[in-house]
């Protein structure tokens, strides 16, 4: 099984990537560079794509194995703190200081194809009250979303159109946390 490990220290505009088996660095030939410090790395459901957040107020699609930049998520008005991947790995979602949540959907990636930017499926303006969101998170299947924020508040949106649209609306509020909400989880239990 192959495994691979990302990083990034800190305030940092690169990543690092290792492979946990030979306990090595890789050297990706563009090296994943950014030009703004990165608050967030996920891996895309198929392992081939890293989806980054920035405090340029972008997230960024590169290639696994060259570090190109395949795509670029661009209209949030301040930082990004959180990008996810839907299990998909057609939709991603951004939360944004700007206090919005934005849905994408971003087709197949190829690694030979152009740079390109895209415009957003759904636009969640003052998701937490005009307050920070600070993490997003899909749940099973991107039936629905999760979002946090500086407002001490998670809040559920569910999916509430087939494709293809991917719309969300708000369902539930969860109160009682005493500071923000800078990750989040989901998961679907048998029983």
């Amino acid at each position: 099984m192959n495994a691979i490990i990302a990083g990034v220290s800190g305030q940092g505009d690169s990543v690092f990537l290792w492979d946990l088996n030979t306990e090595s660095f890789i050297d990706c030939e563009i090296g994943f560079a950014h030009e703004s410090d990165i608050n967030s790395l996920a891996f895309s459901p198929n392992g081939r794509f890293l989806l980054s957040a920035l405090d340029d107020g972008t997230a960024q699609v590169c290639h696994i194995e060259t570090g190109k930049r395949l795509l670029v998520l661009d209209c949030h008005g301040d930082w990004v703190r959180e990008a996810a991947w839907c299990d998909d790995g057609l939709h991603i979602a951004t939360g944004s200081d700007d206090g919005s949540i934005r849905i994408w959907k971003v087709d197949e990636l190829q690694p030979i194809m152009a740079e390109i930017s895209l415009d957003p499926l759904q636009i969640i303006e003052s998701a937490h009250s005009g307050r920070y969101v600070t993490s997003v998170a899909f749940g099973p299947r991107g039936k629905y979303l999760i979002s946090g924020g500086n407002d001490q508040k998670v809040r559920v949106w569910n999916r509430v159109d087939e494709e293809p649209f991917f719309k969300f609306e708000q369902k539930t509020v969860f109160s009682g946390h005493t500071s923000s909400i800078p990750k989040l989880g989901s998961k679907e239990l048998k029983g």
